[in-house]
């Protein structure tokens, strides 16, 4: 019986070790780039939810990642053929109350 066990456990290592592993995540995955991070921003902790989305909104930004353990928001645009408005969305965020940094992500670092 201990050589059966045996035996079974290295035909088992063997075939799983030949197989390519595969991933996949839970959540839907963009397919039109539009959720891909353009902003970094960071916000005063006590901004509620409510307000960070009614600065988001009228800029037609959504959060694609965050907060970060340092507070670090991902923004980008709700649609592909508002990401060339990077420059003024962060002028905008800038001049807001709560709002502590904002700037566009550099593209070779982007997610």
């Amino acid at each position: 019986m201990l050589v059966q066990t045996g035996g079974l456990a290295v035909l088992t290592a063997q075939s799983t070790h030949d197989l390519p592993a595969h991933y996949h995540t839970l959540s839907p995955q963009p397919t039109d780039g539009a959720a891909r991070a353009t902003i970094r921003l960071v916000v005063d902790r006590p901004m509620p939810v409510g307000e960070l989305q009614g600065l988001l909104v009228p800029l037609h930004l959504q959060i694609v990642a965050g907060p970060s353990e340092s507070g670090v928001y991902s923004l980008g645009p709700t649609s592909a053929q508002l990401a060339g408005m990077v420059a003024d969305q962060v002028d905008t965020l800038l001049t807001a109350s709560g709002v502590r940094y904002a700037e566009p992500v550099d593209r070779g670092y982007a997610s």
